[in-house]
């Protein structure tokens, strides 16, 4: 599933539970 990334405004990924988002683009992890 995929998200925005809130920092580079780019696609992120989110982990199988979408708790965790991590930005391949910015190295943004939340």
């Amino acid at each position: 599933m995929d998200a925005k990334c809130p920092e580079c405004d780019l696609v992120a990924i989110l982990d199988d539970d979408c708790t965790k988002i991590k930005c391949p683009h910015c190295n943004f992890e939340s």
